[in-house]
């Protein structure tokens, strides 16, 4: 697993992680090497839930974990559009109701 280093800073360590884990998670059939690290970066507890779901098969439950993380990336993209329109429409509202230069920045 990749050494996150403070002189590189904290995102690009947990890009390189996430880097990493996506190629762990490509590199099919899976292997018990590449098993044992996903596990152990997933934590044991989260991937016993895969486990468990998978009927006790380890390579099962990566399977549904990579097609969970497919969805999810899949559901994100639609929440992401959704909550910028929100945004912008509850911004309109603001700015009709109380004027464009009284309307607040939060950052």
């Amino acid at each position: 697993m990749p050494r996150v280093l403070a002189s590189r800073g904290i995102i690009r360590g947990i890009q390189d992680i996430i880097l990493y884990l996506i190629g762990l998670m490509s590199s099919l059939p899976y292997n018990s090497n590449n098993i044992s690290q996903l596990e152990a970066m997933l934590s044991s507890d989260r991937f016993e839930t895969y486990v468990l779901l998978a009927g006790g098969s380890k390579r099962k439950a990566l399977k549904l974990f990579k097609r969970n993380i497919l969805l999810c990336h899949r559901l994100y993209t639609i929440i992401h559009v959704l909550e910028i329109c929100l945004r912008n429409r509850i911004d309109d509202k603001v700015k009709l109701r109380i004027g464009f230069m009284k309307t607040i920045v939060v950052v």
